[in-house]
């Protein structure tokens, strides 16, 4: 046995060959018609169909912003600032379906926390809850950086005014 290599006592699993992303939406399309989200607090709700269109669509946005053939890897970094709500699983996964890559942050961050974890992920956008749109931006401030944003709204998202840090 391989020093150091600890071995599971269950079988092995055998690993897909696709994203998470495309597994989820195929997956998923044999109940587009059905609820997939609901917020306990709005009662807002969200198909399965629903969210793989507006997934999809978001991508899009993402692939307009930060072009995939232009942009330099890493630097398709996009920040999920807010709590929980029925818009994350469209940006979780069309952020991915896309390549990107996605930070959750805790809303319950203070600004000096988000900070941190902004220069540690390099942002290259941010979408917030506009309740929360504040803090990033002062985190934003602190780190003297430029990025775009985006509130998100029930069900959708609108681009705002680009977040800039001086």
């Amino acid at each position: 046995q391989e020093k150091h290599v600890v071995r599971s006592p269950f079988h092995s699993v055998e690993l897909p060959n696709e994203s998470l992303p495309s597994i989820v939406f195929r997956r998923a399309a044999k109940w587009s018609h059905l609820d997939s989200i609901e917020c306990g607090i709005t009662g807002r709700k969200n198909t399965y169909g629903g969210v793989i269109n507006r997934a999809l669509r978001w991508g899009t946005v993402i692939n307009k912003l930060l072009p995939p053939f232009v942009t330099l890897p890493g630097q398709r970094n996009i920040v999920y600032f807010s709590p929980n709500c029925p818009e994350f699983p469209v940006v979780f996964y069309g952020t991915q379906a896309v390549g990107a890559t996605i930070t959750c942050m805790n809303h319950t961050y203070t600004i000096a926390e988000v900070s941190r974890e902004l220069n540690d992920c390099d942002a290259s956008a941010m979408v917030a809850d506009p309740k929360y749109e504040q803090i990033l931006l002062s985190a934003f401030q602190n780190l003297k950086k430029t990025t775009s944003s985006f509130h998100h709204r029930p069900l959708g998202l609108r681009q705002h005014k680009p977040a800039r840090g001086y």
